[in-house]
Order: C-alpha cells, then structure tokens, then sequence
C-alpha cells in the first residue's frame, strides 16, 4: 500500500471527540500504516461525505476504495457508516452504487450481523431519502441536532414520526448543546426521551454557559432508563453497549464507543480519519491534492500519528484515559507501575484522590460523584502530562 506525500502533516478535528484524540498522537512515518495482509481480524468502514460534495466526488470515492481494499480483503467487515452528510452530498443513483461497490470489495461478515449506519441532520430526513436508506440495508442512523434551537422550531415531532414508520433497528441523537441554554437542553432530553433513541451524545457540554454538571445529568437520565457512559454518551438500559461495558470489552474511539476487538477503521473520503492497528492517519481535505494522490495510484493521506512509545511493562496515560472514560475506574494492577515510574503522573493521580475525585474500591480507583465532574479536565491532564511524549 503506496501513500501519497502531501506537505502538511497536521491532523484537523472534525468534532471535538477527534480533537481529544490527536492531543496526544505523535508524527509517525507513513509507512507504519502497512498492514499484514493475512489478518482475519474485524474491520469497520467510514466513508465521508461532504454536503457540497462535487459530481466527480464518487467516482474519486470509488477509486480510493479499490486502491485500499486488498489491504482488507480477508478480514471482516462489522461496521459499514456513511458519515458526514451522506443524504445530502449524494444522489439516489451515486449513494446505491457506493454501497454496491463497497460491498463488492469489502466482505460482511453476514449482512444481518454487520452494522450498516448513515449520519444525518433533521433538513436531511424525508420520507424518500429515508425510504432509500432502508432499501439499501441501512438499520440505523445517527441523527445531529444544533440544541440552542427549541424542538418545536425544528418540526422535530413531524421528522421523527416520519423516521419511525420506516422501521430502522436503533438510532442515535448527538445534541451539539454548547449554544444551548439550560431550558432549551432540558426541553431537548424531555422530548429525545420520549422517542427512545438507543444513544444521546451531549456535544460541547464542558462549554455550555449554566449546564447542569454531568453528575446531575447522569443521576436525571439514570430515572428514565440510560446509563452514562465517557463524559457525553447516555445509553438505553439493556444496550449492547452496556453488555460490553460489563464484560470489560469496551474502548472509546473517535466514533464512539465500541468492542475493543475492533482495531481496524477504513476511513475513506475528503478528510476522512482511519485506524490501522496503532495508527491513525487522515486524508487530505483538499480536493485537488485528493484527485492528484489517486491520479497517481496513492492513497490520499495527508498525517498519520500515534500514540507516543512506552516501556512494555507501564501503561501509557491514553491508555489509562480509556479506562476512565469506559469505565469510570482504573484497575491499579494496570496503572501502579506506570504512576512510580513518571512522577508528572503519581501527583496527579496523588491530587485527585486527594480532592476526592477518585476513592479506592478493592483493586480500583473509581470515580466518585465529585470526580465524575471533574472527568473531562482530569482526562486533559493525563493526556498533557510529560510521560505522554509531550
């Protein structure tokens, strides 16, 4: 696999969950993306679709995908999502014949057992775009709603009623809340309730001006049937997500929270962010230097990161950041070690217990109710500490 070298080496966030995530990558050569080709492991695809998407984007989409599937031939597909703005960056004849080639080069592990999901705003959901979605397999969608502005003003009802008369498996909301204001966020969570959503994501919650603190949220959404999970995601009670959870098999990524087997993400499109085992990389979001690197028989990669080296017998921070956020404890079997060898990191675990963010339970730190609070800058300072590579 041939990667096309392209002058800016910076990753650029899409959303502030992939912003947490490049604080802490390091450069890495790109030649670190090669991938064994013998490796049956799972793979997920992320295909990105701009909303202003021109009329050669598919074809130029087509083409990335051929350069990169023998990569992935063997291994099998569980998670297939057109991200971005899918239903509106592509017709009804460009979107069927994505998911046709996709298909084609790519191999589900069964249709039933693969995740097929579209991302999508409320000015995207008619009742044909939604009727093609379903006709072309797709069993769930994640839905992004601007909260500053009421339900009632975003027919909202009316969209949502629409959607559920074609059936689709889940659906997830994530509520971008930090121009929201308390009222019309409480409004927001009152009417979401009611029409059952298997995920509510609270984007921006750390810079929504008189938020209720996340400890007051979680005991509020804990009454209606969700369990928080990180410090945004609120998840229906019986979820697979909480299964996983229970079971210790749970890793927050870029695209939320999923099995922590899932190591591989393809990411395909103009800015598009994937995963090959350690490594992240993104695409250039310059259409130009797109078309030239696939011209050329290059993989359109624009940055390619990781996190920094550690010592085989310590953890490094990001890794004790993911069991935070997936858990809200750390095990300190797993993190005993690193703390006596990167004093940056003993006080700020020393200052936490001491402020009584964390408290001791058996052979775990666990976040009280001060601390779950405190989450989100607590994860910021792991992340920035010295032993980080920083």
């Amino acid at each position: 696999m041939q990667v096309a070298s392209l002058t800016n080496n910076l990753f650029c966030p899409h959303s502030d969950i992939e912003a947490e995530f490049f604080k802490s990558l390091v450069s890495c050569p790109k030649e670190q993306l090669r991938k064994r080709r013998t490796s049956i492991s799972p793979i997920a695809l992320n295909i990105y679709i701009p909303s202003n998407a021109n009329s050669t984007y598919p074809e130029l989409v087509s083409r990335e995908i051929e350069l990169i599937q023998p990569v992935f031939r063997y291994q099998p597909l569980v998670k297939f999502w057109l991200r971005n703005r899918p239903l509106q960056g592509m017709n009804r004849g460009e979107l069927t014949e994505l998911v046709f080639l996709s298909n084609s080069y790519f191999n589900p592990r069964n249709k039933k057992a693969c995740e097929y999901g579209f991302e999508c705003t409320l000015t995207d959901m008619t009742a044909e775009k939604l009727a093609l979605m379903k006709g072309l397999h797709f069993d769930c969608f994640r839905l992004t709603i601007n909260a500053a502005i009421p339900p009632h003003k975003q027919q909202f009802t009316s969209i949502l009623t629409t959607a559920s008369d074609f059936h689709f498996g889940e659906w997830y909301c994530c509520l971008q809340v930090n121009q929201a204001d308390p009222d019309t966020l409480d409004h927001w969570l009152t009417e979401l309730i009611r029409y059952q959503p298997a995920i509510i994501e609270l984007q921006g919650l750390q810079t929504m001006e008189g938020a209720a603190t996340l400890s007051q949220l979680s005991q509020r959404m804990s009454g209606q049937h969700y369990q928080l999970l990180a410090d945004r995601f609120f998840i229906i009670q019986g979820h697979k997500l909480l299964q996983l959870r229970q079971s210790k098999a749970l890793q927050y990524t870029p695209w939320g929270m999923a099995r922590d087997s899932l190591i591989d993400w393809v990411g395909i499109g103009l800015g598009a962010l994937g995963k090959f085992g350690d490594g992240f990389y993104q695409n250039t979001d310059s259409i130009h230097d797109y078309r030239q690197a696939l011209d050329e028989k290059h993989l359109p990669v624009h940055c390619t990161g990781l996190f920094p080296d550690h010592q085989p017998q310590n953890l490094p921070p990001w890794q004790l950041v993911n069991q935070l956020l997936c858990f809200h404890r750390v095990h300190l079997s797993s993190c005993d070690l690193t703390i006596k060898l990167c004093p940056e990191l003993a006080k700020l675990f020393q200052n936490a217990l001491s402020m009584g963010w964390l408290t001791r339970e058996s052979d775990n730190l666990v976040l009280s109710t001060q601390g779950l609070d405190h989450l989100r800058y607590f994860c910021d300072s792991l992340q920035a500490c010295r032993c980080n590579g920083h």
